[in-house]
This record gives C-alpha cells, structure tokens and sequence, in this order.
C-alpha cells in the first residue's frame, strides 16, 4: 500500500478515505499548506485554462518540495 495518496479534489479525496480508511490521504492543495481547496479541472477548456491549471500544480509541488527539503 502506498505511504501517502495525494488527491486533486476534495471529492477524491473523501471517495478515497472510504475505500481505504487506513491510508494517510490529502488533496495537493493540502499538502502545499495551500488550504483545502481543490486544483481546478482543465478538462474542456482552452490551452489558457490547461496552463492555468498546469501552473496550479507546479506552485503546489514547488510549496511542498520546499517545505519537505532536508
């Protein structure tokens, strides 16, 4: 089992705790110290969208990354 799964979406995020109760469980957003909210879906939008997207996660891993560096 994986040590930690890390969800997009506070939905997921609650659809995954109640098949795995035992697992450590967070949104991306979460993680970062970045609140509970979720990462927008991109999906049906323009390129605009996709790369506002896409630079919503590149801020939250680099938040995470950095505050997770020894």
């Amino acid at each position: 089992m994986a040590d930690v799964i890390i969800a997009m979406s506070n939905s997921h995020k609650f659809n995954m705790q109640s098949r795995y109760s035992k697992a450590d469980i967070s949104t991306l957003k979460e993680i970062a110290g970045m609140g509970s909210g979720d990462v927008a879906d991109p999906f049906g939008g323009s390129d605009e969208v996709y790369m506002i997207t896409a630079n919503e996660i590149k801020e939250a891993l680099n938040r995470f990354i950095n505050q997770n560096e020894t």
